[in-house]
């Protein structure tokens, strides 16, 4: 046996004997024709993917931050270059509770529609089962296994006539189940699925959040049509989190570290292995996040593993799929190659002159220089000899205007290259809008905002002030206030605003918001230095100009340094102010560990996640209602961890811990 698993021989360990029987006899009832690729030609061919995320995973489709799939978006994928789409699947909400198990007959016959739209148009596609809480919070009771088990047997049964460019992944980061369950789960799935499905590739994976290290720690299945899969936001202070940069030759030999690590493991067990997800969210800095995707993307080919782009049409949105146009992302995620142009940089050499450097890899035909302007797509504003590697661009005169830079080495055999974008802004001076820094503690006005321009004090989505308040000339959206005043509004996400500030004294400081929202639900981030709040959950205050207090905690240092409001998701809000207080010793304030986490997201629907420091594994945390009644409790087991609520009603609750009296607890929203 080598040390992989005989799914037979834990089948009688895992289901009761009644379900045992039903479910083996239904999963031999069909056997469809063999597939013909293997693991290793599909790697070859799967390259560049992306996810279409947030879409089937609801418990009804189009319930999250998206509407439901359509198939123009697969249209997008194919002319984009994308090889690969995964569409994860959550089947929980669509399947019965007691035997049969059965699934819904019209929900499998959408996912059906949808992954037919994918395999029409030549791209593999991988179908799994995606947030089954339910499952990961219950895996030691009989009937929990059993049910998933019949799951994957009708999925199996009913894909089995499909091409075998689709391919299945047994599940998506069992978070809360050990290794050994993971292990047995893996080994006992793949089983049933081979009963109809004899050489369809199967992807598995490790346990917790289906990281690298978890993928390698795991029991290797006995089975020649496998797939391994791992998923990586690594840094997630910066991917997740959007609190730091990225891009030093340290965190990008981290990246690298990594997924050579997945390369030489893969080599060793004769397993390919893809990274189904990694990417970051569109609140963090653009030119970092154009960094790190580019060399993720470099390393990956280089490595030759495939990949999908995660894509969830919000946070980390590639497509804008309402208007069918692409981020920049989308280019660095199809012309990324190892010897294509890299160490890319801009910098202004004058107010009217921007200075382009890179190294060229690889001799090409020619270089071309690219230049786009806030939104607009990308022109090319010189053709080069293939040596250059230096470029001043003395046309861009308008001084407060953004502008975004890349190279593009053409290659008339194997294909054009991309560096990855960077932005910048003319005016490079930055200075604050009221003459000196902000000081904290005390009140900043959203709108005083510092002078710099686009790019370096702001990112706004247009170039245009649309209410036209206070400060027309600049894009920032700025309205007059009813009651006097102003405040910035018609935000998007990604967008931020930056104050100078001088921080008079190192400490723990109360940093509150003051918005309005008409409909509740979007995210703010305040980001000092490099130390950053919680994001904040905007609530609904019933119109535009009623605004309430939301506040988080934060650890400053002293001396000037920055400061960022971000606009991290809608519905839509508008922001006041921002205050800061200093908390001292007296104060009577949240517990520090538990303020300390990320709780995310909030609103929450089926799962909480928490991320903390590691003084609080073995802490129990409890949910409690609005009456003060306990609704769950939970026992913190890692430095992210999760915890299941799709068993409570939508409304407001608070998260609290067994810390001594006297402290606040955080308060979360379920909203479905």
């Amino acid at each position: 046996m080598t040390g992989r698993f005989c799914g037979m021989c834990l089948t009688s360990r895992f289901v009761g004997t009644a379900a045992l029987v039903w479910i083996v006899g239904l999963a031999v009832i069909s056997t469809a024709v063999e597939g013909q690729i293997s693991p290793e030609v599909a790697a070859s061919q799967m390259g560049r993917g992306i996810n279409l995320g947030n879409t089937l995973e609801p418990p009804n489709e189009g319930e999250w931050n998206n509407g439901p799939a359509q198939e123009a978006y697969f249209d997008e994928y194919a002319a984009a270059g994308f090889s690969t789409v995964r569409i994860p699947v959550r089947w929980d909400q669509h399947t019965g509770t007691s035997v049969p198990y059965a699934i819904d007959q019209s929900f499998l016959e959408r996912v059906e529609e949808v992954a037919d739209w994918a395999l029409d148009r030549n791209l593999f596609v991988v179908i799994n089962a995606h947030h089954e809480d339910w499952l990961k919070a219950t895996y030691d009771q009989p009937a929990s296994r059993a049910r998933f088990d019949s799951i994957w047997v009708q999925v199996a049964r009913h894909f089995a006539d499909k091409s075998d460019s689709l391919f299945f992944e047994i599940i998506n980061e069992p978070f809360g189940m050990s290794r050994d369950d993971v292990d047995d789960l893996n080994a006992r799935v793949l089983q049933l699925i081979r009963a109809s499905n004899p050489t369809r590739i199967v992807m598995y994976s490790g346990n917790e959040y289906s990281a690298a290290a978890q993928l390698f720690a795991a029991a290797i299945p006995d089975d020649p049509y496998i797939m391994g899969y791992y998923h990586s936001y690594d840094p997630w202070e910066f991917a997740g989190l959007a609190n730091r940069e990225w891009g030093t030759e340290a965190d990008i030999a981290e990246l690298r570290a990594q997924i050579e690590s997945a390369k030489d493991w893969s080599d060793q067990n004769s397993v390919v292995v893809t990274v189904s997800e990694f990417g970051a969210v569109v609140a963090t800095d653009y030119n970092s996040r154009m960094r790190y995707l580019h060399a993720y993307t470099s390393a990956l080919i280089e490595y030759e593993l495939p990949f999908q782009v995660w894509d969830d049409g919000g946070d980390f949105e590639v497509l804008k799929r309402s208007e069918l146009e692409w981020h920049d992302s989308k280019d660095i995620l199809i012309h990324t190659y190892p010897d294509g142009p890299d160490e890319f940089d801009v910098s202004i050499t004058t107010d009217s002159t921007v200075t382009l450097t890179w190294n060229n890899q690889a001799t090409h035909t020619e270089i071309r220089v690219e230049r786009a302007t806030g939104d607009s797509s990308f022109q090319t504003i010189a053709t080069l000899s293939a040596a250059d590697t230096t470029y001043v661009d003395a046309d861009a005169d308008t001084a407060t205007q953004e502008y975004r830079y890349r190279i593009m080495a053409v290659n008339a055999i194997s294909g054009n290259r991309y560096s990855h974008p960077l932005r910048t802004s003319i005016q490079q001076v930055r200075s604050s809008f009221i003459g000196e820094p902000h000081s904290i503690p005390g009140v900043i006005e959203a709108e005083d905002f510092d002078l710099g321009g686009e790019g370096l004090a702001y990112h706004d989505s247009d170039a245009v002030n649309i209410p036209g308040g206070y400060r027309p000339d600049e894009a920032v959206d700025i309205e007059n206030r009813v009651s006097g005043g102003f405040h910035i509004g018609y935000v998007e996400a990604g967008e931020w605003v930056e104050h100078s500030v001088n921080v008079q004294e190192a400490g723990t400081y109360v940093v509150e918001v003051e918005v309005a929202s008409l409909l509740g639900g979007g995210r703010v981030h305040i980001l000092v230095g490099q130390s950053g709040s919680e994001r904040m959950v905007v609530p609904a205050t019933g119109d535009w100009e009623t605004t309430v207090s939301i506040s988080s905690q934060i650890e400053l240092q002293p001396g000037e340094q920055v400061m960022r409001i971000s606009i991290v998701s809608l519905p839509e809000y508008n922001i006041d102010r921002v205050s800061f207080t200093r908390v001292d010793a007296t104060t009577v304030q949240r517990d520090s560990e538990l303020s300390s986490f990320e709780i995310y997201p909030n609103p929450a629907n089926s799962r909480l996640y928490l991320i903390g420091p590691s003084s609080m594994i073995g802490q129990q945390v409890s949910i409690v209602d609005i009456t003060g009644r306990s609704r769950l409790f939970h026992t913190v087991k890692s430095e992210r961890d999760q915890i299941s609520v799709s068993s409570l009603s939508p409304g407001i609750y608070f998260l609290d811990t067994d810390s001594p009296a006297g402290k606040k607890p955080a308060k979360i929203v379920i909203a479905r």
